[in-house]
Parts: C-alpha cells; sequence; structure tokens
C-alpha cells in the first residue's frame, strides 16, 4: 500500500508505534547516570577495590554508549539491504537477549556486564533508524515527525530512571528489573514483525496548492532551490563529499561530549560538591536523572510553535544554534556551583535533541533515503571510535602522575564545538556580501549539498500554526 492510498488512522497508529518503539529503548543506554547508583546498589563489582570498581564501571558506559555510534555501519547496510522490518526485528533480539545477559549473568564479571551493556547500545540505533521512514507519512510535516521522533529518543534515557525509582521504592534489584525490561524487545519484535514495512515508505508529494505559480514580485522575495544534487550521486561519490565531512565532524565532536557527560558527570559532581557529607552531590545527581528525560518539554514547545521545523529545514541556523548550545553547557562544567549546573542540566537535553534531529535531517534531506543507512553507518562509525577514547581519558585524568584534569578536558568541550561555526558563519557572510541573485538561482551552498531547500518551511506537526520569525 502507498502512502498516498494509506487511512489517516493507519498512518497514526504506525507513527505511534515507532515513537513507542524510540521511546522504549533508542537511547536507554544514555541514562546510564541514573543506572550507575542502581547497578552499585546490587553489588555489580563490588568484589573489587573502589577505584578498581568505578574503573570498571566506566568501561561499561564507554561500551554501551560507544556501541550507538558504532553499530551505525553495519546497522546502515543491514537496513539499505533488507529494510525497516528486519532491521527492527534484529534490534528486539539484542535489546531482550543483552537485558537478560544483564539480569542472570555474573555481575562480576566485566566481560560480561560490558558486552551486555554494548548489546542493549546497539539495540537502541537499531530499533530507532527504521523508525524515521515512518517520518514521511507526514509530507510536508515531515521535519516536525522526525522532530518529535528526536524527542522520543531524548525522553528514553529516562529509562534507566525509572529503573532507579522502582529500585527505590520497591527494592527491585538489577537482576529483577532488566527481566522486566526484556519485555520491550518482545514487544517490539512482535510489532516490528506484523506492521513494519520491507522497504521504507516514499514521501507524500505536496499537495497541488503548494505548486501554484507565483505572484507577482514574490520572485523577488525567495529564488527556486534545486534539489541537492547529492541526491543522485553514487554512495562513494556522497562520502567524498564536502558536506559528508562537515557532518561526520559535526556528529564525531558532539557525540563524543555528550557521551563524555554522561558517562563522568556523576563522577564529576562528587569530586566538585562535597558539601553536607556528600548530601549537595547526591541531591544533584538525582535532579540530573529528572530534568535529563524531561527535556522533551521544551523541544515539545519547539515542535508545537513550529520553531524547531524552521530550525530544521535552515541546516546552517541549526548547525550554529546547536554548536552554541553546546559550547555554553560545556563551559558551564567549569562553574563549580549548584546554579550553573542546574541550568546545564536544562541546556543539555535540548542541545543533545537538536544535535540528533540536525544530523538526522540533513542527511535524510543531503544524500537521501537510498544511501541513509549507510551514510549514518560510516559517519557514526568515526564518532563511535572517537567515543571509545574516552576510557583512556578518564583513566587519565584519574592518574595522580598526569597534568590532565577534569577541568582541562571541560574547557575542550567548550571551546571544540566553536569550531563548528566557521564553514556555516563563513557562508552566511559570503551570501550576504555576494551580488544579488538571479530569480530562478539557488542560494550558494545548494548544489553542493549542504543546506538544501533552505526555504522550504514545514507546519508543525502538533499545532496549526507557524514560526515566522527571522
Amino acid at each position: 500500500m502507498s502512502v498516498q492510498e494509506m487511512p489517516s488512522w493507519k498512518r497514526h497508529m504506525l507513527f505511534t508505534l515507532a515513537c513507542s518503539h524510540v521511546l522504549l529503548a533508542s537511547g536507554a543506554a544514555y541514562g546510564w547516570t541514573a543506572l550507575r547508583p542502581v547497578l552499585m546498589d546490587s553489588g555489580v563489582f563490588d568484589s573489587f577495590p573502589e577505584l578498581e570498581q568505578a574503573a570498571m564501571l566506566n568501561s561499561v558506559a564507554t561500551m554501551g554508549i560507544a556501541a550507538n555510534a558504532l553499530c551505525k555501519l553495519p546497522l546502515g547496510i543491514f537496513l539499505d539491504s533488507l529494510g525497516p522490518r528486519y532491521t527492527a526485528m534484529v534490534g528486539a533480539v539484542l535489546l531482550s537477549g543483552g537485558s537478560l545477559a544483564m539480569a542472570i549473568g555474573d555481575k562480576q564479571s566485566q566481560h560480561i556486564m560490558m558486552w551486555s551493556y554494548f548489546a542493549i547500545g546497539v539495540a537502541g540505533p537499531f530499533l530507532q533508524m527504521p523508525c524515521f521512514q515512518f517520518a514521511e507519512l507526514y509530507g510536508l510535516k515531515k521535519e516536525s515527525a522526525r522532530a518529535t521522533l528526536v524527542l522520543c529518543f531524548e525522553l528514553s534515557t529516562g529509562v534507566f530512571w525509572v529503573f532507579g525509582q522502582l529500585h527505590d521504592y520497591f527494592k527491585l534489584n538489577h537482576a529483577q528489573l532488566f527481566i522486566g525490561y526484556s519485555a520491550v524487545g518482545l514487544f517490539s519484535l512482535t510489532t516490528s514483525a506484523f506492521l513494519w514495512p520491507d522497504r521504507p515508505y516514499k514521501s507524500v508529494p505536496p499537495p497541488p496548492s503548494t505548486n501554484h505559480p507565483p505572484q507577482k514580485g514574490e520572485h523577488k522575495k525567495r529564488a527556486v532551490v534545486p534539489t541537492s544534487t547529492l541526491l543522485d550521486k553514487s554512495l562513494v561519490r556522497q562520502i567524498f563529499s564536502f558536506p559528508f565531512f562537515y557532518v561526520t565532524l559535526f556528529f564525531s565532536i558532539h557525540n563524543f561530549c555528550q557521551g563524555f557527560v554522561l558517562a563522568t558527570l556523576g563522577p564529576q559532581i562528587e569530586e566538585f560538591f562535597t558539601a553536607d557529607d556528600g548530601k549537595q552531590a547526591q541531591t544533584l545527581i538525582s535532579s540530573f536523572t529528572i530534568i535529563l528525560p524531561l527535556g522533551f518539554l521544551p523541544m515539545m514547545l519547539f515542535t508545537a510553535t513550529g520553531l524547531a521545523a524552521y530550525i530544521l529545514a535552515r541546516h546552517r541556523l541549526a548547525f550554529i544554534f546547536v554548536s552554541l548550545l553546546c559550547t555554553i553547557y560545556g563551559l558551564l562544567l567549569l562553574v563549580h556551583v549548584p546554579a550553573a549546573y542546574l541550568a546545564l542540566f536544562v541546556i543539555f537535553p535540548v542541545a543533545r535533541q537538536f544535535v540528533f534531529a540536525s544530523y538526522f535531517s540533513y542527511s535524510a534531506n543531503t544524500f537521501g533515503y537510498a544511501s541513509f543507512g549507510r551514510i549514518a553507518g560510516v559517519s557514526s562509525t568515526f564518532a563511535g571510535l572517537a567515543q571509545l577514547t574516552q576510557t583512556k581519558v578518564v583513566a587519565m585524568i584519574k592518574d595522580p602522575n598526569s597534568s590532565l584534569s577534569w577541568d582541562k578536558v571541560d574547557l575542550w568541550m567548550g571551546l571544540t564545538p566553536i569550531l563548528l561555526l566557521g564553514y556555516p558563519v563563513a557562508s552566511y557572510v559570503a551570501q550576504c556580501c555576494a551580488a544579488p541573485p538571479d530569480e530562478h538561482a539557488a542560494p550558494a551552498g545548494a548544489a553542493d549539498g549542504l543546506y538544501p531547500n533552505e526555504d522550504d518551511l514545514d507546519a508543525p506537526l502538533l499545532g496549526t500554526g507557524q514560526w515566522r520569525g527571522g
């Protein structure tokens, strides 16, 4: 059944199920800050000295978070070759298997815990990536649909916060919690096997009213923007293009910074906030585990007002906006006062959502869905390899003979995203300084695919209004 023939109830049902897959599993591995106390209370690695236990827990976190990026290349090949249905089914099996291994495996074995969490980290993208093609069911509203899926991804980091609440109030240990979580994999396996398509859906064409002839003087307001030429190029040509280099650098830097914050924020807070015998630190950590999944609230507001679609449809603006947000939260780590960290807790999840939304929206619009999985896989492999260096960085910080410190790494995280501003800012300046374009000319940069169709405004999925700022 084509998208055009699909009844609206089925379209909404499929998109709702896709959101549930993303919500329940896609970013669970990133909720490490909330899971870490549960594992420690359950006695994971408690037969080892305290410093060694901390290092082993950090290695488990690093593997799970890095897995989310490292698996994207085989995932992309799998998705492009076998389609959404079988890709999601593999993710569901990995989720259930990893959860059961975490539950019944030897909790003193670093390898069992590490590879079990790695499987959970891999399962997330295998369930998430097939869901992005459901945004095509909404035609002109697809950017808002993608933003909604990213919103669900951010909310999925709260899965382990729920673990913490169940652990605190009902005294459930990690084994009981992960056995229960394996049921999510069974649910995902069943729904994807029967309802997911074998090939991605094609976008709904715009209604005839959107293709009306320009009114008098309208051509002076906006130029006709051709489709990115990279859509029609081979995979090799796409990979060796500047847009691919830039989006890979963009994702690698932000993915490392986010993973580092998620894995080390707890230890950093425990080191810098020692008042009241550590009670202040525990309060801040608890606040972060609550605020992190609630980061969907501002993103929901952005989506409902159309602001998310407005930003994501303008890729240069999205890259600038995201990089500035990440610079702010990186620098806030250097201000060791509770108010600064609470501000960081609010900004961080919003920045995370826009990083993934910008990355997926740009990749889909620039390279197309035919090679979307492999493109995302190659760029994410570079990001995952960079993420693996986190374990070595943390070990150097903990080494008393090393000059590296938390503050030095945090300063690097705050300043590095500024490098990503160079190209989008320079292209904006070049466009402003250029001569007025011909009425049928594309804006500078459209031909190389860096920001195709920037003047296309998508209507919001959750509201009828449309952001008209800027």
